[in-house]
């Protein structure tokens, strides 16, 4: 696995989010901080995948090298067990042992950093094609998936989408399915044809 840069939230940013007195309040602050780093993210994404040969030039078809750059430098690891037992002690025996069996194996944090950063580009792309599509976050819908979370908004409707998660969420179905280089592009696709929705 190469080095590929990873970003901490800064201490300025968590005494915020300490100080803040509701927690829509908190999720605001820590999404809009996610949102200034964006820019810094690509450039981060660009001259990684480019010191690989790679081009980023946000068409569409650039979804498909650098799909199949992200599964070649992405790799999971083991949760020791002690997290194991910390994030299952609150539940049944047999939860539990359901849990530890699903939960064994995570993308490394390089990993799922750069998987972000893949989702990043992805809705840039998407951006690109659509200029009334935008970075927002949910927090109107608690009972979203995508609540508390950086999102591409835009489309019709209150639909909006997590593709910082997708991106992670599709690496998972690869290894499970096997490597498809146009998985990424599928999503374009799809993101797409509901951006042309009216």
């Amino acid at each position: 696995m190469f080095d590929y840069p990873i970003h901490n939230v800064p201490r300025e940013i968590e005494e915020k989010m300490e100080k803040a007195k509701y927690p829509k309040r908190k999720l605001r602050i820590l999404n809009e901080w996610a949102l200034s780093t964006f820019p810094e993210r690509l450039e981060i994404l660009k001259k990684a995948f480019e010191s690989d040969g790679g081009v980023l030039d946000y068409t569409p078809k650039s979804l498909i090298p650098i799909w199949d750059w992200a599964f070649e430098h992405t790799i999971k690891e083991m949760v020791p067990e002690v997290e194991l037992e910390e994030k299952t002690a609150h539940l049944s025996p047999l939860a539990k042992v359901i849990h530890k069996h699903l939960a064994k194996e995570r993308f490394t944090e390089q990993s799922e950093i750069l998987l972000r950063d893949v989702g990043i580009y992805l809705g840039e792309v998407l951006k690109k094609k659509h200029p009334k599509l935008f970075w927002g976050m949910e927090l109107t819908y608690k009972r979203s998936n995508n609540f508390g979370k950086v999102v591409l908004a835009g489309y019709t409707g209150d639909y909006n989408v997590d593709l910082q998660g997708v991106a992670v969420a599709i690496r998972w179905r690869d290894d499970e399915q096997g490597h498809d280089s146009k998985r990424l592009y599928k999503i374009f696709l799809a993101q797409h044809e509901v951006a042309c929705f009216e």
